[in-house]
């Protein structure tokens, strides 16, 4: 069985692959994987407030882990239910 430290970095190995292959490569800074086309110019992605921990993010003054992000999104029925949700909570 993996370690979570390990599937933590598969997880994040993978984002960073899906999101070069959409020409939108994530910072190295946030997922510890070297973008060699990430520029932080022109990336829709270098607004985010990265995090002293690889594979987290800073908002409002806490770390944010992505891979337990993800984990409560799926959770919670994914990214579709998490949209329901959250228009639900949004516009009642």
């Amino acid at each position: 069985m993996a370690s979570l430290h390990h599937r933590q970095q598969s997880f994040l190995n993978g984002l960073a692959s899906v999101m070069a292959k959409r020409n939108t490569p994530l910072p190295p800074s946030l997922t510890g994987v070297p973008s060699p086309n990430y520029d932080p110019t022109n990336s829709p992605w270098s607004y985010i407030e990265p995090s002293p921990h690889i594979g987290s993010f800073r908002l409002a003054n806490h770390d944010v882990s992505l891979f337990k992000l993800w984990g409560l999104v799926m959770q919670y029925g994914g990214a579709h239910a998490a949209r329901l949700s959250l228009a639900a909570l949004v516009f009642s």
